[in-house]
C-alpha cells in the first residue's frame, strides 16, 4: 500500500498546465501550501567547485548528491538546477548525467531535470552536472519522496563566475604567530615578509584551512602535498602571475612525474603581484568529498610541504629555481595541518649524497689513475714487482676494480633511495639514469673480461689482439659516458652540491688532458730514442754472443721526466679529489 502511495504522489508531482516535459514542473511542487514537510532528513551536497567551493565555470564537471543524514531510505526523488532562486518561473539549467534506462528527465535547450523511483530505496544518490554557459547564480533543488511522505531540499548557491569577487590587494603577510598561532615554513629561518624567498603560512579553523604564500620572484608560487619527498604524484597549489592581464590567478595543479599539469582554477582569493614579489591568500575546505582522481588531496593527512618558485613566460610557468641545497623547499617531515610548526630548511638525502661520493671516487679518481698507469706508464720501472706484477699492472687493477666495485654499489644504493628506476621528463636529466646503467655494466664487463683474456705465450696467443682490442674499447667508451654521467649527477637538485664544484671538477678533467697530451707528446719523440737504444741492445747480444743478458733491464729513455709527471698529477689528482668528496658529501 505504501509502494502504490508514493507512486501516486510521484505520478501527481507531474501536474502542470504550462510544464513543456509532462509534469517535471517544480512550481507546484515546492509551492509551500503544497503540504511538503520542512525538511530535517536529507541534503543536497556539492563538490568538485572552487575553493570557497562557492563559483562554477562552463563545462567544470560539479558532483551533487542527495543524502540522508540518518539510516532512512527514500524510495524517489525529482532534481533539478534552477538559474536563480525563485519559486515562480524559475528555469531549469545545466546537464546532469543520467542512467538512460532506469532515470526519466526532463530536457529542454538549456538544461535537463531527473527523477526516478525504486522501492529498495537509496542512501544517497549522487549526479553529474555540468553548465554550459554562464547562467547566472544557480542552486540545486530536489524533492525526496520517502513512501507517503516528500521532503523539499535546496542546495548552497553557486555564485555567477562571470561576477566574481574582485581580489583585494594582499599587502603584507604576518609572522608574528608562526610556531604559535599558525604554521610557518619560510626561506631562510626567521625571515619576515618581504625579505623571505619562500614563505607560507596557514591557519585551521574548523574544516578550513587558509593559507598565505609569498616569494620574492615575479613569476609563480608553488605549495605541493606529497606523501614522500620526492617531485611525483604529489597536489600542488599555486599563484601564478599573468603577464598579460596583469592579474594573479590561483589554481590546482598536479605533479605527475616530473612534469606539472594545471587542474582548475579558484575564483575566491586574495593576491598582491608588484616588483620582485607575489603574495596570494585563499582558503579551501581540508575534505573534498569527490576527488575520484586523487589529483587534489584531503587535507585531513599529514603530507610532505613542497614549497618552489619560478617564472612565468608567456603565460607559461616555467621550470622553478633550482639553488642546490636552498630551494625548492622540501619538509623534513610530514607536517599535520592541525599542528602550528615553526619550519625551516629543508629535507636531505643521505643516501644520494654517498652515491655521488662513490661515483665520484670511482670515475673521477679510481678510473683517472688507472687509465694514466695502463697508456703510458708500462715501460717504468721495469726491475720491480709487486705480487710477481710488474708496477703499472698492480695499479691498473687495483684502480678499475675498485671502480666498477664502487659503481655498482653506487647504483644498488639509488635504487634504494629512489625506491626503483629514476625517471625525469627534461634533458639532460632524462639521459642520467640510462647512461649511468650503461657505466655499471661496461665497468664490470670489462674487468670479467680480462679474467679469461689469452696469454701471449699460450695456444691462443693470436686471440690475445682480439682482446686487447675489445678491452681497450670498452674502457674508452665507459669513460666517455661516464664523464657527461658525473655532470650531470652534480646538477642533480637533491645532491646539492655547489655550483662552483662543477667549475673543479671541469678544472680536473682539463688537467688530465693536458697530462696525457703531454705524456703523449713525450713519447712520440723520445720513441726514436728508445727504439735505437732496444736496436744497439740487440744488436750488441748478436755480436756477442757469449755475452750473459745483464740481470736488470736497462731504465727507459725519459723515465725521470714521467716519474716527475707522475708526482705532480698525483698531488694534484689527490687534492682536488678530496675537494669533490667532500663537496658533494658536506654540500
Amino acid at each position: 500500500m505504501r509502494e502504490i502511495i508514493a507512486f501516486l504522489l510521484i505520478a501527481s508531482s507531474a501536474v502542470c498546465q504550462d510544464d513543456p516535459c509532462n509534469g517535471f514542473s517544480f512550481a507546484n511542487n515546492m509551492s509551500p501550501n503544497y503540504g511538503i514537510a520542512k525538511n530535517r532528513r536529507y541534503e543536497i551536497t556539492i563538490d568538485n567547485v572552487d575553493i570557497s567551493r562557492s563559483y562554477y565555470r562552463p563545462y567544470q564537471t560539479i558532483k551533487v548528491t542527495i543524502r540522508s543524514l540518518s539510516e532512512d531510505k527514500f524510495t524517489g526523488f525529482l532534481i533539478r538546477a534552477e538559474a536563480n532562486s525563485t519559486i515562480e518561473g524559475a528555469e531549469q539549467v545545466g546537464f546532469f548525467d543520467f542512467d538512460p534506462q532506469n532515470d526519466r528527465i526532463c530536457k529542454t535547450s538549456r538544461g535537463n531535470s531527473v527523477k526516478n523511483y525504486r522501492e529498495s530505496g537509496w542512501t544517497s544518490k549522487s549526479f553529474y552536472w555540468r553548465a554550459k554557459t554562464s547562467y547566472g547564480s544557480v542552486q540545486f533543488k530536489a524533492i525526496i519522496y520517502e513512501y507517503d511522505r516528500k521532503w523539499s531540499i535546496v542546495s548552497s548557491i553557486l555564485k555567477d563566475p562571470h561576477v566574481e569577487r574582485v581580489p583585494k590587494v594582499l599587502t603584507f603577510i604576518d609572522t608574528e604567530g608562526c610556531g604559535v598561532t599558525k604554521g610557518c615554513y619560510r626561506e631562510p629561518s626567521g625571515c619576515q615578509d618581504g625579505s623571505c624567498s619562500l614563505l607560507l603560512a596557514w591557519t585551521v579553523e574548523d574544516n578550513v584551512v587558509q593559507f598565505q604564500m609569498s616569494a620574492l620572484t615575479n613569476g609563480y608560487i608553488a605549495l605541493g602535498f606529497s606523501k614522500d619527498q620526492y617531485m611525483g604524484d604529489d597536489s600542488v597549489v599555486e599563484c601564478v602571475n599573468q603577464e598579460e592581464t596583469k592579474r594573479v590567478i590561483v589554481q590546482y595543479s598536479y605533479n605527475d612525474g616530473q612534469s606539472n599539469k594545471v587542474l582548475e582554477q579558484l575564483s575566491d582569493f586574495d593576491a598582491y603581484q608588484g616588483g620582485k614579489i607575489i603574495r596570494c591568500e585563499f582558503k579551501r575546505r581540508k575534505l573534498i568529498r569527490d576527488n575520484s582522481e586523487g589529483k587534489i588531496f584531503n587535507l585531513d593527512e599529514s603530507y610532505y610541504l613542497l614549497l618552489a618558485r619560478g617564472s612565468v613566460k608567456n603565460g607559461k610557468k616555467l621550470m622553478h629555481f633550482l639553488r642546490p641545497g636552498v630551494e625548492p623547499l622540501v619538509s623534513t617531515k610530514k607536517v599535520d595541518l592541525d599542528s602550528h610548526p615553526n619550519l625551516s630548511g629543508k629535507a636531505r638525502y643521505p643516501l644520494v649524497k654517498l652515491h655521488g661520493c662513490l661515483m665520484l671516487i670511482a670515475w673521477m679518481i679510481l678510473s683517472s689513475m688507472g687509465i694514466l698507469m695502463a697508456r703510458y706508464y708500462k715501460p717504468i720501472w721495469p726491475n720491480k714487482r709487486s705480487c710477481n706484477e710488474r708496477i703499472w699492472f698492480c695499479v691498473h687493477r687495483v684502480c678499475m676494480a675498485s671502480c666498477a666495485i664502487l659503481t655498482l654499489i653506487g647504483v644498488i644504493i639509488i635504487f634504494i633511495q629512489v625506491g626503483g628506476y629514476s625517471t625525469f621528463d627534461d634533458f639532460p636529466k632524462k639521459a642520467h639514469p640510462p647512461l649511468g646503467i650503461i657505466v655499471c655494466i661496461l665497468s664490470i664487463l670489462n674487468p670479467l673480461m680480462a679474467l679469461i683474456r689469452c696469454d701471449y705465450n699460450g695456444k691462443r696467443k693470436k686471440w690475445r689482439v682480439v682482446f686487447n682490442w675489445f678491452h681497450w674499447l670498452f674502457g674508452t667508451i665507459t669513460v666517455l659516458i661516464s664523464m657527461p654521467t658525473v655532470f650531470i649527477g652534480l646538477s642533480m637538485q637533491k645532491a646539492a652540491v655547489p655550483s662552483w664544484a662543477t667549475w673543479v671538477m671541469m678544472a680536473f678533467f682539463l688537467f688530465h688532458l693536458i697530462v696525457e697530451l703531454l705524456l703523449e707528446i713525450h713519447g712520440c719523440i723520445n720513441s726514436r730514442k728508445q727504439k735505437e737504444r732496444d736496436e744497439r741492445e740487440l744488436l750488441a747480444r748478436q755480436n756477442h754472443p757469449s755475452l750473459e743478458p745483464p740481470l736488470k733491464e736497462p731504465k727507459p729513455v725519459g723515465q725521470k721526466f714521467k716519474t716527475t709527471v707522475l708526482a705532480v698529477y698525483v698531488v694534484v689528482w689527490f687534492l682536488l679529489g678530496v675537494v669533490m668528496v667532500i663537496a658533494v658529501a658536506a654540500g
